[in-house]
């Protein structure tokens, strides 16, 4: 049986959202260091909008030649669109996060061990998941190029450019845009999977809260679990908890709109008579989009129980 850390999760979450830079550096880089990363970012973000515009412009026009044609391209643009939208959230709220995220990891590493093996039992019920979603999500990204070369399409997607893609060297800078894109598609699904880690951590304090009530024995305990508490309370109810609902409501917006796109439209495709290739595609965005619509809502169901069996330990 495969045992998952919290340190492992932490590790595989940095590695799988790392092309769109939405975990945050903590590190006090020098000058030199912070322009080179931010150069970097720039660069990574003028790809991703470049992925979008083309997605957008293929829509555009292939809706003049074929309609029904047209809607492959709507669902690639609802997951394409994400990786630059959520790129400029994070570097604009970059200190926050980097507040939230630094406050999670140092507080899990120093846990004592009664707290840790609530930490480990989270990551062990809720990693798996974690992991199969960002396994899947990448997958479909690597599905779509070796479908690519199976049908012996020219690019990994059949995307139109208002220029000739059709000669070298265009046409292998093109293709390597594209590989890079479809990274990008997938680490910004995989960015769910970090606001989720967030949300267990937050359960996870919940209850340990909880289970030090329970080991309660003497007056001296139970100031200290008050203390705990309207720390807890002070800190994750009105202030945390507000700050990461604020973030949160523009990125699950975001994802929730442009995970209706690609299932509606997808749905559509799937049903019409069009090629295997072009389904086994279409089929990978739905797939991975109702995939991230559970990523979403997990969690955060997660946490209102986690915050309900609190009250009613209290209570009784």
């Amino acid at each position: 049986m495969i045992v998952l850390s919290p340190e492992f999760l932490f590790k595989f979450t940095k590695y799988s959202v790392a092309i769109v830079y939405s975990w945050p550096h903590y590190k006090n880089y020098p000058r030199n260091e912070k322009i080179k990363l931010n150069i970097k970012w720039l660069i990574l973000w003028l790809i991703s909008i470049s992925a979008s515009l083309s997605t957008c412009y293929s829509v555009f026009i292939k809706a003049n030649i074929d309609r029904l044609m047209s809607l492959y391209y709507i669902p690639a643009t609802g997951i394409c669109v994400q990786s630059p939208i959520k790129m400029i959230i994070f570097k604009i709220q970059s200190k926050k996060f980097k507040y939230f995220f630094e406050e999670m990891e140092n507080y899990v590493y120093e846990a004592q061990s009664e707290e840790k093996s609530i930490f480990n039992r989270y990551a062990n019920l809720y990693g798996v998941v974690h992991i199969g979603y960002t396994i899947l999500v990448y997958l479909a990204s690597i599905v779509t190029v070796l479908v690519s070369i199976v049908s012996h399409q020219a690019l990994p997607s059949e995307i139109e450019y208002p220029f000739n893609v059709d000669k070298h060297p265009i046409l292998d800078i093109i293709y390597f845009l594209q590989l890079i894109q479809l990274c990008q598609c997938s680490s910004s699904l995989a960015v769910e999977c970090q606001m989720a880690v967030l949300l267990w951590y937050i359960a996870a304090r919940f209850e340990i809260l909880g289970s030090a009530m329970k080991s309660v024995c003497s007056p001296d305990k139970f100031d200290n679990w008050i203390e705990n508490h309207q720390e807890l309370l002070c800190m994750y109810f009105y202030s945390y908890t507000e700050e990461i609902i604020d973030l949160f409501k523009y990125i699950y917006l975001l994802t929730v709109i442009s995970i209706i796109i690609p299932i509606i439209f997808g749905g559509i495709m799937i049903q019409l008579d069009a090629s295997l290739a072009l389904k086994i595609q279409i089929m990978g965005y739905v797939g991975a989009s109702i995939a991230q619509l559970f990523i979403i809502a997990w969690p955060s169901e997660i946490l209102s129980r986690a915050v309900r069996l609190k009250k009613l330990n209290i209570n009784t």
